[in-house]
């Protein structure tokens, strides 16, 4: 009877384990959920995700982490913090067959056990569709720990209608050459990549956008480094990022966050290809571009400044080089103004190009 009392125990903590998955041990996940949405067959889908597990518990086993089958792990590390081990899982998605696959990245140690669900639907790709090449990543254990926040990403990607590679490239630890670019109409670099770019690796991203390309370059003072990384990338251009973040005169109560705030409608936003449907572009605490020269041109000028623009283009050879005085630009459709104005749309038609230099065409 005893025995039998035990088991039924042991068999009550494991249900309650296996139940309550979201923060078992003070196991922390980052994100909650992996969405990837919609990917074209034959894309790159590189993404990451995190557990922070307490002392106490990485002491009770050595902790091991599964992924499912239609997943390829990349890396794993595991890193000292406070009282604890957080573990980075980097990962990319199996796109050579189509299909609805759902599964989670399980962390174990010992009973202790805690998931990250993961969804994504590969379908038949398409070659007609504009290509985009992003030089990072919006599932990371830095990004958003709600993973559903990124649907809004996710819908401008299916408003733009192009097929998106995402390589994460950069991290801690961690250093890849940029890939071959021929095979994309759009790149756009942000973030580590940008901050991390060798002068080689500048000449071929000058030289794709020569080609025919458009090389979207996001920064802003938020991001420390960016600034400076993303001059040295344009140096030549005419287009030029300030290291500030300028705020609007208001009042002397208003609330910081609204100082940093930006609402650019009616002529600061410039008729263009690229603003087709776009009547006005929200954003927070953006860094202003400078432009000089007579090719660059301002797409969106931030209310209120002098020659600063929040969004602003130049030709270069059979392409073009387009700044933005963001950086968080998966995060930019979810803030809820730009919902209710037309960043979404703004930042979709950014995605639409085609390069006449592709090189599968």
């Amino acid at each position: 009877m005893q025995r039998l009392l035990l088991l039924v125990v042991l068999l009550q903590a494991i249900r309650l384990v296996a139940e309550d998955s979201t923060n078992v041990g003070d196991i922390r996940r980052m994100p909650d959920a992996v969405l990837l949405g919609e990917i074209q067959q034959q894309s790159t889908v590189e993404a990451g995700v995190g557990f922070t597990a307490p002392d106490a518990v990485v002491k009770l086993q050595t902790p091991s982490i599964v992924l499912p089958p239609f997943l390829r792990l990349i890396r794993q590390t595991g890193e000292a913090e406070d009282q604890g081990v957080r573990f980075t899982v980097r990962f990319a998605l199996d796109t050579s067959r189509t299909g609805t696959f759902r599964g989670p990245i399980r962390f174990r140690s010992g009973l202790v056990v805690s998931e990250i669900p993961v969804e994504a639907t590969v379908v038949t790709e398409d070659p007609s569709k504009p290509r985009v090449l992003i030089l990072d990543t919006p599932w990371t254990p830095v990004g958003f720990d709600d993973g559903s926040l990124i649907r809004p990403w996710l819908d401008v990607v299916r408003q733009s209608g192009a097929t998106v590679d995402y390589r994460w490239l950069r991290e801690t630890g961690n250093y890849e050459p940029l890939p071959p670019l021929a095979r994309h109409d759009t790149v756009l670099v942000s973030g580590d990549s940008l901050s991390s770019l060798s002068t080689a690796e500048i000449d071929q991203l000058l030289a794709f956008a020569r080609d025919g390309g458009r090389l979207l370059v996001f920064a802003n003072r938020f991001f420390v480094g960016s600034v400076q990384a993303a001059n040295r990338l344009t140096a030549t251009t005419g287009l030029r990022w300030r290291d500030i973040e300028p705020t609007r005169t208001i009042g002397p109560d208003t609330p910081p966050m609204e100082r940093w705030t930006f609402h650019c409608e009616g002529s600061d936003v410039r008729s263009h290809p690229l603003t087709e449907g776009v009547r006005s572009v929200h954003a927070v605490r953006p860094s202003p571009i400078q432009i000089s020269g007579t090719n660059a041109v301002a797409l969106v000028k931030l209310t209120g400044q002098t020659n600063a623009a929040l969004a602003a283009i130049r030709p270069l050879g059979k392409g073009e080089v387009v700044g933005v005085g963001l950086t968080l630009w998966a995060a930019w459709p979810l803030e809820e103004q730009a919902r209710t104005a037309d960043s979404a749309r703004f930042l979709a038609n950014l995605l639409k190009h085609r390069s006449p230099a592709r090189s599968d065409r």
